[in-house]
């Protein structure tokens, strides 16, 4: 009897405990499913203390409206820290910037204290009683830049990882500074990494091939023509800079059988492979 009374007293007593939300529980799978009710992107921005992010959010199914969805954001020291108590910061209407067909983008801007190294986003679908957890690290080592790449004709960021070739863009400081910056980049020519225990001939790393170095200013708007991996800068910031990596116009498909077969290296036994290069 005294066990069960002890029993039931110590789950009376860790029901706040349970009630408090960790991301290292946060069911993320969501993230990965490209057919799911929304998609969700983020960039991020930072100048010293201050940071600005921006969501984009897409509604990805005929079965939820905007109204459906209740967002908001806390900080915290890590992926086991728990949601603290009033710490919560709805983030609604006020915070939209660009509304487009099913799509909206949010900013908001915070000062991050030094123990503050994680930004957790709660996504509550309130028709379905549904909560769903979104995190951005915030970086203390390789810190985000004050500035993005933003859209040619919007004044939204280009939320996408890549950059196909040819598409227009501009580099804003979404704080407000000027600056001038410098684009420095290589070639993208290396080819698929080769799988473990290959018996594949490993031919040796082709040499860096630079690409021209660019400048620009905020007003002016960018077409990349050379695929690779570039990066860019400025003097008023010398710790940052901000990756960009430029691909052919039809990624992330391939225009052609040439194309695809380097990447099925990882499914394909030797015979095979040599097969599908010829």
């Amino acid at each position: 009897m005294r066990s069960l009374i002890l029993f039931f007293t110590l789950l009376v007593i860790s029901q706040p405990l349970l009630a408090q939300h960790r991301m290292s529980s946060a069911q993320i799978s969501y993230l990965y499913n490209q057919e799911h009710d929304f998609l969700i992107q983020h960039k991020v921005a930072c100048k010293g203390n201050q940071f600005k992010v921006f969501l984009q959010f897409i509604l990805n199914s005929g079965d939820v409206k905007i109204s459906d969805f209740q967002l908001s954001y806390d900080l915290r020291a890590s992926y086991i820290d728990e949601k603290q108590a009033n710490s919560t910061v709805p983030i609604d209407s006020g915070n939209v910037i660009d509304i487009g067909f099913r799509q909206y983008v949010y900013t908001f801007t915070f000062e991050k204290e030094e123990n503050e190294k994680l930004l957790v986003v709660d996504l509550f679908n309130k028709a379905k009683d549904i909560h769903f957890s979104f995190d951005i690290p915030l970086a203390t080592r390789n810190r985000p830049s004050p500035y993005l790449l933003f859209e040619a004709d919007k004044d939204i960021p280009y939320f996408a990882r890549y950059l196909n070739k040819d598409h227009s863009i501009r580099i804003v400081n979404v704080f407000g500074d000027s600056s001038t910056y410098r684009i420095t980049g290589i070639k993208n020519n290396k080819a698929v990494a080769m799988p473990p225990f290959s018996k594949v001939e490993v031919e040796e790393a082709p040499p860096e091939i630079p690409l021209d170095t660019l400048h620009s200013n905020e007003a002016e708007i960018l077409n990349f023509h050379n695929e690779g991996y570039y990066t860019v800068e400025t003097t008023d910031y010398p710790d940052t800079g901000l990756p960009v990596l430029v691909t052919d116009a039809y990624f992330p498909y391939f225009n052609s059988y040439r194309t695809l077969t380097s990447p099925l290296i990882y499914v394909s036994t030797p015979d095979e492979y040599k097969a599908l290069q010829t």
